[in-house]
């Protein structure tokens, strides 16, 4: 279908279906696709003609330019995503749920992330934000470094997208337009377990310092403890964290959402999209003179911190992603 449209597109004028959907798809004996029934070209040119502009098009299968009269290119390719959409819920996309004027296929369906998010690029609400053409499209299903999520940065200087480390329990998908960061808790292992062996060794020492003080009547000594006990709290916050810490940011159109959860206690914060404008490592505090480290990601005035628990290579993994997604937000 993609070489149909890139044929089509390619003419001049080009030829815009106007009205894909299943019914007018055609498998011939040779195993060959075929695009029938060009009447919505040949209503949509006899009305512009005559009104200026019309409404043509299928419910379910139309892009949202669409509906105020416009067709474009890139307005066939929605109606192949929709298309395929169809084929793979067999319900009619209209009636899928939606977030933001997108369509959020991925709780209904089973595919991979990497042809979810190729779908994506046919599926954005925004002309500008779909795949720029037929051809572009079609680069990016057959070519697996375009179709991987590093592929997605159309930015000439997009960063470099680093692999998933293995065996890290971390979730995250994105395309152009969405994003999709998880992190659960991470247990004590990595940095964690350096943290936790020193935050129990500094509060069984201040215990059994503040326990003697006590036992030897030296109540008013004991008070001098209590400046070390803040501290022992303070070493027990990141380790809570790394046990029973969960972390996600959502990003859907132009919101973006960062929830932070501990335990039954939850903070949720949100802003724009295009506030997103860095994200880096950060030191938090040192641990025998080396440094550790948390992402930091810069929202307008604000600066969110998280991560800790994680290993150095999931650390730099995350950044490299989220980078690459606030690059993709530059170039829109």
């Amino acid at each position: 279908m993609l070489e149909v449209l890139q044929y089509l597109h390619g003419l001049n004028p080009p030829i815009i279906h106007r009205d894909i959907k299943p019914q007018n798809l055609i498998r011939g004996n040779d195993g060959r696709i075929y695009l029938v029934d060009f009447g919505a070209v040949q209503t949509a040119y006899r009305e512009a003609t005559a009104f200026g502009s019309t409404v043509v098009g299928t419910y379910g299968y139309m892009a949202p330019e669409q509906f105020r009269g416009h067709a474009y290119p890139t307005t066939d390719l929605y109606g192949l995503g929709t298309t395929l959409l169809n084929l793979l819920t067999h319900q009619n996309p209209g009636d899928l749920p939606q977030k933001r004027l997108m369509i959020d296929f991925r709780p209904v369906i089973t595919v991979s992330e990497r042809f979810a998010d190729w779908l994506d690029g046919l599926l954005e609400p925004l002309v500008e934000d779909r795949f720029p053409s037929a051809e572009a499209a079609l680069d990016a299903l057959t070519n697996p470094l375009l179709t991987s999520r590093r592929g997605l940065s159309h930015h000439p200087n997009a960063p470099l997208v680093l692999h998933q480390p293995s065996g890290s329990k971390v979730k995250l998908s994105r395309s152009r337009r969405r994003l999709s960061l998880s992190i659960p808790p991470n247990g004590l292992r990595g940095e964690a377990a350096g943290v936790a062996l020193f935050a129990l060794f500094w509060n069984s020492f201040i215990f059994v310092w503040t326990a003697i003080a006590v036992s030897g009547g030296g109540a008013f000594f004991a008070l001098f403890s209590l400046p070390f006990w803040a501290v022992g709290l303070w070493l027990m916050w990141p380790l809570a964290k790394a046990i029973v810490g969960k972390f996600s940011l959502e990003v859907t159109g132009d919101r973006y959402t960062l929830t932070r959860q501990l335990w039954r206690w939850q903070k949720q914060c949100e802003g724009g999209a295009r506030d997103l404008y860095d994200v880096k490592l950060t030191t938090v505090y040192t641990q025998n003179s080396r440094p550790v480290h948390a992402v930091a990601l810069n929202a307008g005035t604000q600066t969110y911190k998280f991560g800790l628990a994680l290993s150095a290579p999931e650390k730099d993994w995350v950044v490299s992603e989220l980078q690459a997604f606030i690059a993709d937000q530059s170039t829109h």
